[in-house]
């Protein structure tokens, strides 16, 4: 049974994108959150921090951490997301290529690049 309708296949193959509204469930969605927070407490060798020491809020960038936080490779390997990548892609055989966890907190001055 397909997760996607014809309109939303329709629209990724005209526009690009897709909008899939409800896909994700609590427990995946708790799941993710749980993976940022580790993400922000034990960032990789590739993190980023741009905000000011003196600024209020927090922005944050990372990637490269799915290997390493076990709530990315899940939600990126064993999901639904895989197949939905693969209904957008026609293919039966999707393939993870990146991640990349960007967080800015409420009140956060550093502007946005």
């Amino acid at each position: 049974m397909a997760i996607l309708s014809l309109r939303d296949l329709e629209n990724f193959r005209e526009n690009g994108y897709a909008v899939i509204r409800q896909v994700l469930n609590s427990d995946l969605l708790a799941s993710i959150a749980s993976g940022v927070e580790k993400n922000l407490s034990s960032p990789s060798s590739w993190a980023n921090d741009y905000t000011p020491q003196d600024s209020s809020g927090r922005f944050f960038d990372d990637y490269v951490s799915w290997q390493r936080i076990s709530e990315f490779e899940e939600t990126a390997l064993h999901s639904v997301l895989p197949r939905i990548a693969g209904e957008l892609l026609n293919t039966s055989s999707p393939r993870f290529f990146h991640e990349h966890v960007l967080v800015k907190e409420p009140g956060t001055v550093t502007p946005t690049p």
